[in-house]
Order: C-alpha cells, then structure tokens, then sequence
C-alpha cells in the first residue's frame, strides 16, 4: 500500500472511532477532537507544521466550550480518565511554543493550555458532578494548568536552542569563509607582488617613453591597484567581523567606491593597454547629479563591458561608451566594431556573478534595472532579449523605463559591429544597462 494509502486510512480510522465515541458518550467529544488533531499532525509531520496552530488552537476551544457547557449545565461531565485530554493538550502546546511561527503560537498554546487546565471541572465521580468552592476550583485548574506550562516551557527551550544552533553554525560558517578570504588573499598577493617586483626590476633597463617601458610601468601600477583593492576587501571583513571595533580597517577600507567620475581613468586605462581606441561620451556634471550607489553600479557595469571586449574582440578599433540620463532613467551603453582579428582563445575562469547584481543590492530598494544583449549578424533586426528585474539600485522607487527592450543592430560573432539603444541595451561586447530610479 503506497505511504500516503495507509496514512489516511488510519487518519479516517482515528477520525471515524472518534465520531463513534463521541456519538455515544458526549463528555468524550472533546477528547476525540484533541486526538484526531494529534494523529493528523503526527501522520503528516512535517508538512503538518503549518497548521499547527490552527489545529491546537480549535482542539482547545472545544474543550474550553465543553466546560462551559458543562459548567452552563446541559453538558455531560467526564470520567476521570479523561485527563487523558489534558495529556493531548498540553503535548499540542509545547509542539506549537516549538514550531510555531510566534504570532500564530502564541493564541493557539494558549488556548490549548487553558483548554487542558479547565477540563478537570468537568471531572466527575461514579457520575456525579463534584461539588467544588470557587477558591478550591481556582486551586485545582492551577495546578492542572502546569502541565501545559511545562510542556510550553520545554517547547521553547528546544526552540531557543535550536535557534542558538542555528546561529552559531552560521557563525562558524562566516569565520570560516572569512579565513579562506584571508588565505586567498594571502596566495594571491604573493602572486602579484611578484608580479609587480618582476615589472619594477625590467624597467630599470627599459626607460620611460619607449614602448616596452610605458608597459611595464602600467602592468606595475595594475598591480599595486589590484593589491590595494586586495587590502581593501580583506580590511573590511577585518572590520564587520563582529569581534573588533573596526580600528584595523585603516583609511582605505572605508575609500569611497569608484563611480561616474572615475570613468575616464577607466577609460584611459583600457586605451592605454591595447590597440583600440576608446571614446567615452558622459556629461562632466553627470557624476554630481545621479546618487553615489547608481554611479557604483554604472563603472561595475562599464568595467564587465570592457573586459567583455578585451576576451571576445580583441581586434576591436574602436570601443565607445556612453553614460545617458533621461529623465529618471539612467543608460549604459558599450559598444565596439568588432575588429578583424580572432578572439582570444577559450579558457577556464571561474564562475561568477554578474557585476551588476552584485553591485545593486548595496544601493537600496525602490527602483528598477533593466538590461538586454545584442542580436547575432544573422539576425539585424532581432530585439535583445532585455528583462526588467527590480533590484535595489536607488534609494528612491521610480517608473520604470518606457521602453524595456532595447533594439540592436547587427553583429559579428567574434567581437559584432552594431549599435544598441533604448535603457534595455545588453551587457557585453555590444550593450548597455538602464537604470531607473534617479533622485
């Protein structure tokens, strides 16, 4: 018989038992009803966690409307192996302090718990209802009642140290990825400090001016900008730790990203160490106008872009970069003719993450980024495959580009001559980045 075959048919055993009890001796109605909420749970745990609450909270109404009703006079008293009841709803109020979302624990254990203490009233002896004074009924539903404080109390110690594992498992995790940062850091800087002593010691014999000088001389001071970069990021897990005040981070951790401002070097820089040549076309009082995370995102996304050109068109003459804003709507558009020479050679790299969805969580919530690739040679007129994503980009929500899909022209397949335009322009070789949401 398939497992969910025999769970229901002992659920519907349970269930139809319950109903035969409760037909014939009404005082076990709410018995019944605590138990088959128990079975269910526990025959379906645990997908049965999310309701819960809902099924203790109504077994403990049940039981605290029995009482009433018993109290009212109509109802039947139980006989006193019906604290069995108070068994079944006290266990069903420790399960939800346990496993319950909060707000929805709470209501239920108490109800389950104040349904399980008020059930002795309903006690009775060889059938006769027991005669108690309000104080001695107040006694005794009070110490009924710490059995369902004790099963509540257990059901929250679990949970807090469940809770507590859970953190401290998620600590451990950081530090160690933390010191696996370090390591790499360590590894790596020793790789390109020789780099850099390697480039300093030939151009001692190469002088400024000549060719092979002015390269050495770039490839040190990449260099000492990727072991400064290095530094940074290390410094500033040093200081978000949690374990220090931060005073070993140093003036570099907290340097102000790059943005808009810094495209020209940028730009430079990429001229300067290949054949292309490269025009940027960006409003000076740009940089002033559009937030800081907006003009973050902006030079993560030029610099994808460039290095895209640098794998795939090597051969490209001319790369051009354009920094736009229409109106709430920032553009970044990358494109290059894609040259005559072949592209670089496949390679291994490692995997990673799109710069721009690294970049955009850090600006805040509330507007949009919409981004697109250009079409292959064999089809000019096919519109980039844009999709509209809302990241935090802005610190302020605005409407979202009017024209989501950006339109590209023709493309070569090792570097594509064409053109992109519209705030869906693509990343990459031929492409660009919209972002919406500018104060």
């Amino acid at each position: 018989m398939p497992d969910r075959s025999w769970r229901l048919a002992f659920a519907g055993a349970v269930v139809v038992a319950a109903g035969v009890l409760g037909a014939t001796r009404p005082w076990a109605v709410p018995l019944g009803c605590a138990a088959v909420v128990a079975v269910v749970i526990l025959l379906w745990w645990p997908a049965s966690r999310a309701w819960l609450p809902c099924g203790a909270g109504g077994a403990g109404a049940v039981s605290l409307a029995a009482t009433v009703a018993h109290l009212a006079g109509p109802w039947p008293g139980s006989p006193p192996w019906g604290m069995v009841e108070l068994a079944v709803l006290s266990v069903l109020a420790g399960a939800c302090a346990r496993w319950a979302p909060v707000r929805a624990a709470v209501p239920a254990a108490v109800l389950a718990g104040l349904g399980g203490a008020t059930s002795l009233l309903r006690a009775t002896d060889g059938g006769a209802p027991d005669e108690l004074s309000t104080l001695e009924a107040v006694y005794a539903v009070a110490f009924w009642a710490l059995a369902p404080i004790a099963a509540a109390g257990a059901g929250l110690l679990l949970r807090h140290q469940h809770d507590r594992r859970v953190r401290a498992v998620a600590a451990a995790r950081r530090a160690q990825r933390l010191e696996l940062a370090r390591d790499l850091h360590d590894y790596v800087a020793h790789d390109v400090s020789e780099m850099i002593a390697q480039a300093q010691a030939a151009g001692t014999v190469a002088p400024a001016g000549t060719p092979a000088g002015d390269a050495l001389r770039r490839i040190e001071a990449a260099g000492l900008r990727a072991m400064s970069s290095m530094d940074r990021t290390v410094q500033v897990l040093n200081s978000s730790d949690g374990d220090g005040d931060g005073a070993g981070a140093g003036a570099d951790a907290v340097r102000p990203l790059p943005g808009l401002a810094d495209l020209p070097g940028l730009v430079e820089r990429f001229a300067a160490s290949g054949p292309a040549r490269v025009r940027l076309d960006c409003d000076a009082d740009l940089a002033a106008s559009v937030p800081r995370e907006i003009g973050g995102t902006a030079h993560r996304v030029v610099v994808e872009a460039l290095t895209n050109v640098r794998r795939h068109a090597p051969g490209a003459a001319v790369v051009e970069v354009r920094v736009r804003r229409h109106g709430s709507d920032l553009e970044v558009t990358v494109t290059d003719d894609g040259g005559s020479a072949a592209p670089a050679p496949a390679r291994i790299a490692p995997a990673r993450i799109a710069p721009a969805r690294i970049a955009a969580p850090a600006a805040g919530p509330g507007s949009t980024m919409v981004t697109g690739t250009a079409g292959p040679a064999d089809a000019p007129d096919r519109t980039s495959g844009a999709s509209a994503s809302t990241a935090g980009i802005a610190p302020t929500s605005a409407t979202p580009p009017t024209n989501p899909t950006g339109t590209a022209g023709p493309a070569d397949a090792s570097g594509g001559a064409g053109t992109a335009s519209g705030p869906a322009a693509g990343l990459g070789r031929t492409g660009g980045l919209g972002l919406s949401g500018l104060a």
